[in-house]
């Protein structure tokens, strides 16, 4: 029980820092400047959305044996 509860946190971790990896990413100048993002600025976007959702879910909601 105790083993899906750290992994439910590590991969609510791993989506926090693909966030922060995204914003960081969106403020680059060039993005700024022509107002689009790229392609891997919407993949960290993505994948760190569904990373925290996911890993908080798995972590609260996951195997309670």
């Amino acid at each position: 029980m105790e083993m899906n509860r750290i992994l439910g946190a590590a991969i609510f971790v791993t989506g926090a820092v693909l966030l922060g990896f995204a914003y960081a990413a969106a403020n680059a100048p060039l993005e700024e400047y022509t107002g689009h993002y790229s392609n891997e600025t919407m993949w960290f976007y993505t994948i760190g959305i569904a990373a925290v959702i996911g890993g908080g879910l798995h972590s609260t909601l996951g195997d309670k044996n």
